[in-house]
Formats: C-alpha cells, sequence, structure tokens
C-alpha cells in the first residue's frame, strides 16, 4: 500500500457511490494487500547511487530534465542493449550521447537532497563519562564522523553542471559494478582442478536471546554478542557453503586470516592439486583494504601452506558486495531466532554453536578462538607504509615466483599472467621492489604503482611461521 487505509477510504467515498463505513471498509481489506513495515525499508542501499538519485530526481521536477530517474537517464545515454562499452564511453553507438536539457531559468534554485559525512561533537557513553568521573578527570566532548542526509539549495545552472558530473561518475560506477561481476563469474564458471575460490565476508553479529527476558537484561548491556564469518567455496567439483563462529566480536585483518584459517586448510589437505586461491570479498578498509591485511595474505598464509602458487583478491564495488555469504549467514541467524521463539535459549556461544551443530547439515562449520586470533596478531608486521592508492584496487595479485611484490589493479583481470603486472589494469607498469638482504624498499616515487613491496626479512617470517 502506498496510502493509509484512512486516505483510501476517502479517495474511495470520492469515486464511488457505493456508502461504507471506514471500518466496514477496512474489513474488506484483501489479505495480500499488505501495509508498509518499517522493518522492509532498504537500509544498506549505496551512497554514490542513492545520491545521483536524488539529484535526478531533484532535476526532473525542477523541469529541468524529462527522464524521471537514474535509470532511465542512463538508457537514454547507451545502446538498448547497455553493455560494458556503453557504459565506460567506448561504443562507438552511443559515446557521444549528452544528455538533453529542458528550458530554465538560469537562476531558479532548486532544493535536493545529499547523503553526505560530517564531523561532530558527541558526548562519551555514559559508562565512560562515569569512569573519567570517578577517576577525577573532566569529561570531554569528542569529534565524531556522522553520516547525514542534508538538503542543499542551488541555483538551476549548478544543478545541469552537478548533474553532468555525477552521471559521468555514476556510469563509470556501474560499469565497475558489471565489469567485476562478469569478470568473477566467468572465474567461477571455468574452474580447473588447480583453482579454489573463496567467496566470504562478515554476517552482521549475532545478538544472543533468552526465549523470555527480564527488563535489565532486555535494555541493559548485558547481550552477548557472535561474529559469524560466512561464505561459498567454489572448486571445480564442489561448492560448499561454510561459517566460522567466534565469541571474539574483532573484525580486523588478523581476524580475517584466523577465520580463513580453518576453511583453507580443510580444502588445501582433501584437495593437493590445489594451487591458486581466489578471495572474493567487499571493500571495507577497516577489515580487507589495508596494509596489514595485504601483508598477512601475501605472507602468512604463502608460508603456512606451501602448495599455493598463486593468490588473487577481487574486491566488489563498495555497496554492491551482497551475495550468497549474506545468504548463509542470514539462514543461521533465522534459525536461531526461530528456536528463540519457540521456548528455546540461545544465551551464549556455546548455546549458538551446539544449536547450530544439530540442525544444520549443508553449512561446514568452524569455531574460532581468541587465542587463534593473538597467534596471528604475532605476525604482524607493524613497519608496513600504506600503498598510495588503496581505494582504487579492485585485484591483488600475488605469486611464489615473485613472492616479495604485490601487484595491484584497478579492476579484475584472468587474462594477464598472474604473476607479473597487469597490462589491462596495473596502476603502473614499473615494480616496486625491494632488497631482500635489507629489506629496504628502492624505486623511484609515484603516485599509482602496479606492485607495492613488504619487507623481505625471510628468517623472521619463518620463524613466525613456525612459531604459529
Amino acid at each position: 500500500m502506498s496510502d493509509s487505509l484512512v486516505g483510501l477510504h476517502e479517495k474511495f467515498k470520492a469515486v464511488c457511490p457505493i456508502k461504507i463505513s471506514y471500518s466496514q471498509f477496512a474489513k474488506l481489506r484483501p489479505p495480500y494487500i499488505k501495509q508498509p513495515c518499517v522493518s522492509a525499508r532498504d537500509t544498506c542501499i549505496c551512497k554514490k547511487c542513492e545520491n545521483h538519485k536524488l539529484l535526478v530526481s531533484s532535476a526532473y521536477n525542477a523541469g529541468i530534465i524529462s527522464t524521471k530517474n537514474a535509470r532511465e537517464l542512463v538508457n537514454c545515454l547507451c545502446c538498448e542493449k547497455k553493455g560494458i562499452e556503453c557504459l565506460s564511453r567506448k561504443c562507438e553507438n552511443c559515446r557521444d550521447r549528452l544528455i538533453l536539457f529542458n528550458e530554465y531559468e538560469h537562476d531558479c534554485p532548486v532544493t535536493y537532497h545529499c547523503w553526505r559525512s560530517e564531523k561532530t561533537e558527541r558526548k562519551p557513553p555514559k559508562k565512560s563519562a562515569n569512569v573519567a568521573r570517578n577517576a577525577g578527570n573532566e569529561c570531554e566532548e569528542k569529534t565524531k564522523t556522522i553520516t547525514v542526509k542534508v538538503a542543499i539549495e542551488r541555483p538551476a545552472h549548478e544543478i545541469v553542471d552537478a548533474l553532468g558530473t555525477s552521471n559521468q561518475e555514476y556510469m563509470a560506477h556501474l560499469y565497475r559494478i558489471a565489469h567485476q561481476y562478469e569478470t568473477l563469474t566467468k572465474l567461477k564458471d571455468n574452474l580447473t582442478a588447480n583453482d579454489l575460490v573463496l567467496h566470504v565476508d562478515f554476517s552482521e553479529n549475532y545478538q544472543c536471546k533468552y526465549a523470555s527476558e527480564v527488563q535489565s537484561m532486555h535494555f541493559g548491556g548485558s547481550r552477548e554478542s557472535i561474529t559469524l564469518h560466512t561464505g561459498i567455496a567454489y572448486g571445480l567439483d564442489f561448492k560448499e557453503s561454510f561459517c566460522s563462529i567466534s565469541d571474539s566480536e574483532r573484525h580486523d585483518p588478523s581476524s580475517i586470516i584466523a577465520h580463513i584459517d580453518p576453511i583453507l586448510e580443510k580444502h588445501l589437505a582433501l584437495r593437493p592439486l590445489i594451487t591458486k586461491l581466489h578471495l572474493i570479498f567487499d571493500g571495507p578498509t577497516t577489515q580487507y583494504r589495508n596494509k596489514t591485511y595485504f601483508d598477512l595474505l601475501t605472507s602468512y598464509l604463502p608460508e603456512k601452506y606451501r602448495q599455493l602458487l598463486l593468490i588473487t583478491h577481487n574486491f566488489s564495488e563498495p555497496g554492491h558486495g551482497k551475495g550468497g555469504p549474506d545468504g548463509v549467514g542470514g539462514f543461521l541467524k533465522n534459525l536461531a531466532d526461530d528456536a528463540v521463539a519457540h521456548g528455546f535459549d540461545v544465551h551464549n556461544f556455546e548455546k549458538f554453536c551446539a544449536l547450530l551443530e544439530a540442525n544444520v547439515n549443508g553449512v561446514h562449520l568452524e569455531k574460532v578462538t581468541a587465542d587463534a586470533i593473538s597467534r596471528v596478531d604475532n605476525c604482524v608486521n607493524k613497519e608496513l607504509k600504506p600503498f598510495v592508492g588503496t581505494m582504487k584496487v579492485r585485484q591483488l595479485r600475488w605469486s611464489k615466483e615473485n613472492r616479495h611484490d604485490i601487484f595491484f589493479n584497478t579492476l579484475s583481470c584472468f587474462e594477464c599472467e598472474l604473476g607479473k603486472p597487469c597490462v589491462h589494469f596495473g596502476m603502473n607498469k614499473q615494480p616496486w621492489k625491494t632488497d631482500e638482504k635489507t629489506g629496504i624498499t628502492t624505486g623511484k616515487k609515484a603516485v599509482k604503482r602496479s606492485c607495492h613491496s613488504l619487507p623481505a626479512d625471510k628468517t623472521k617470517r619463518v620463524k613466525r611461521a613456525k612459531n604459529v
């Protein structure tokens, strides 16, 4: 329903001669006509897509353009099939098409909405404030970055300029989405006996529950949280869903490696022919897209699993990383919630694991302890320098042949030799090298580089691997 029952009743009376009371009108509503529910609203929209849609909608309402939404605008600028070449503006048939604007007043004010990040002063939580007061310290406000939806008013000619720039970025965004999806789908469809693909992601933490709870439990901070790292493994002759479960709430690079480790150990032990590992994740900077994770992925795993000759890590476009792992996480959490609804207590880590082990057959389960994460912490190199251009990376490539170099691509590519820089999407032509004896990185600095070298002290790495 797009309107309330009261509004629909008024519309019914205005167009229909039949007299009917509101209560009778409400009773006659068919059961398949549902009222809007707040839980059904979109809460995981891509920020870039939503901002462009809001801008296009405002321009349409102001009469500047004749297309109602962003998709229609893209369809007007592309061929009927709307292929990857059209989105990248390389198609000979549609690359010269422009947005058609209507006549408008140059300085007419137009209001549009936009999602953006802002810094604000926030008071610390109540517990932190009480601790500070007990210690005799003043409780100061801290600067925090929040995301808000704001209304912006601009002259019509500025809206036209902003729309042209935004549409160009939006089409490039759609191109990257389409390229990553098509390339990774082709990878899964053409696997060999040497390939293993792991598509993984963190599911939202499960909040433990009792079948019935006292008020202080329901509103207090006594609820235990459980981490779920879900995924799907693809091979030549198998496809398996899995989930690693931990009572540690850490989602940092060390915890990611600790969650991947038992899954990788299982498949490599069963299939000794596997020499190529392909990972598919989304790209949060605090989890997968940072220097610490890049180092652990290309030093810790190859040292522990010597049969790995090639590793690629492929990022989905930000805001568009939903896939099979999210379905695995939703299934497991719904199973636990269903048990709570039927009177069972799922109030801690042990109960949650026991419930899943007793009722789940199609998902491989692994437990990850805090000690396992701490062991990975001991292998973290704290002297790493970040790679300039990390946010533009869509693929990481490592090979045992050039084990001291990591090659980065702006988009995933499996046509080029994986152990060498990519000629299609490589971020630089010249490799960034490291002296194996001194561990000193040499070379001319560049804003964009095709590879990023890690300190190559092999002795320390071997020792760390043996300790693990």
